[in-house]
């Protein structure tokens, strides 16, 4: 049987091509990856770039900026501290003039200059109430500032600035003092940023100040004591003396000899003297 010769170029034609495909080869694979890698990176940029648009979702409804009427916002934190006060039992506050420009020009200040706290223009309430010619005999300040990239409705505003003070021990006392009668408010915001700011006075004028005296007619030193709530301040009352008192909130005055204590009444004279068996009295006229 006589065998077939193989050609050369068939034997080595596998090995031939590939020698010959190798360098094309290369040179697309590379290729490709240099594509893939390109594509992955600048995709990665891309969602990197989405991730930085805000999801359609979360706007939906809510406009870029709003811009809440500020004196409708202020007659609503009114209208909210004083409902507060009646859940409590306490009477309603009254607005008054001297207090809400007090209040607004406070405000106006702390927008216009960054400034925030009790004392930020150099002053303390009480200062800045005189200045306004509100002869006070109590003065009580709460301030709050509030941000949001997106703005407040009107509504919104004044909800949350009543409902930060009421969850606030100290604000809360000066919401529910029983006996402050007038209220001023104001609401400002900051040119370069939507941060609003808030201020809150409250007042008992001079006007509304109990005053009495107390009179020592015997020959005896006595002291005597003036209560509110727990806060106490002791007097010596000298024979032969009359001190007069004026008092912003309701008063107790207790004697301890004689052990007597009475509410103190507006305009009255409580008096010390002896009695026809030589004991210490008080009585009150």
């Amino acid at each position: 049987m006589q065998s077939k010769a193989i050609p050369l170029q068939r034997f080595l034609g596998p090995r031939l091509i590939w020698k010959r495909w190798t360098p094309w080869a290369l040179h697309v694979i590379v290729t490709g990856l240099i594509i893939i890698f390109s594509s992955d990176v600048f995709g990665q940029m891309l969602e990197e770039r989405e991730r930085d648009e805000p999801p359609a979702e979360r706007l939906a409804g809510v406009p870029e900026e709003t811009s809440p009427e500020l004196s409708a916002a202020e007659k609503m934190i009114l209208s909210q501290t004083n409902a507060f006060r009646q859940q409590q039992q306490l009477d309603a506050l009254k607005p008054n003039p001297k207090l809400n420009e007090t209040a607004q020009d406070f405000a106006d200040f702390m927008a216009r200059t960054g400034k925030y706290g009790h004392t930020a223009d150099g002053k303390r309430p009480s200062e800045r109430v005189d200045n306004h010619g509100y002869d006070y005999c109590l003065v009580a300040e709460n301030i709050a500032n509030q941000f949001r990239s997106t703005g407040f409705t009107t509504d919104d505003l004044a909800k949350t600035f009543v409902a930060g003070w009421k969850n606030s021990p100290e604000h809360r006392k000066n919401m529910l003092d029983p006996d402050v009668t007038d209220i001023g408010v104001a609401v400002a915001r900051r040119s370069d940023s939507p941060t609003y700011l808030a201020v809150q006075m409250f007042g008992r004028p001079q006007s509304q100040a109990i005053s009495f005296r107390v009179s020592n007619q015997s020959d005896a030193k006595v002291e005597y004591t003036l209560s509110h709530r727990g806060a106490d301040k002791t007097f010596p009352l000298p024979p032969r003396i009359r001190q007069i008192h004026q008092r912003c909130r309701p008063t107790q005055i207790a004697f301890s000899t004689p052990d007597t204590t009475l509410e103190v009444e507006d305009g009255a004279e409580y008096v010390v003297k002896r009695s026809p068996d030589g004991k210490l009295d008080v009585s009150r006229r």
